[in-house]
């Protein structure tokens, strides 16, 4: 079986040779970059007061995705602003936060972000379901976008 060939890392003045864009050199400076740039998680907002709403949002309800989208895991590990930040949202307010899996977290970050114009990386926006609610909840300006449905698991 033939292999591809090794080309330039994209980096100007680079001459690594490798499969990829860029020779791992110039990836982990790259995202150290990036790192610098995003800030720590306190100077985001994520600081103790954060830490121990989000673990009673998860406890909650029994570390469920509440979400639901098409690649869900079920399994909540991150916790959602229902209403984001950005839009007005109460960053500590239970109301406004919903338990969900990794998957559709960065899914629907992505898309508020797309929607702000700062380029999320999404491909298409699900609308997320709220399973406590017994209904849909949604963002505005959001396009629908089908998905299947999780059967009920009684909770």
């Amino acid at each position: 079986m033939p292999t591809a060939a090794l080309r330039r890392c994209a980096e100007p003045g680079c001459t690594s040779r490798q499969d990829a864009t860029r020779c791992s050199l110039h990836v982990r400076l790259r995202q150290r970059a990036v790192d610098l740039a995003r800030g720590s998680r306190q100077s985001r907002g994520y600081d103790a007061d954060w830490e121990r709403v989000r673990l009673a949002v998860l406890e909650r309800d029994g570390h469920r995705c509440q979400i639901g989208g098409p690649r869900c895991t079920r399994v909540a590990t991150t916790v959602d602003h229902m209403v984001p930040l950005a839009q007005g949202g109460a960053r500590l307010d239970p109301a406004n936060l919903r338990p969900a899996c990794g998957s559709c977290n960065s899914r629907l970050g992505g898309a508020v972000r797309r929607d702000r114009g700062e380029g999320g990386q999404i491909a298409g926006v699900f609308e997320p379901q709220d399973r406590m609610a017994g209904g849909v909840v949604s963002r505005p300006g959001f396009p629908k976008v089908g998905f299947r449905e999780r059967p009920s698991d009684g909770g």
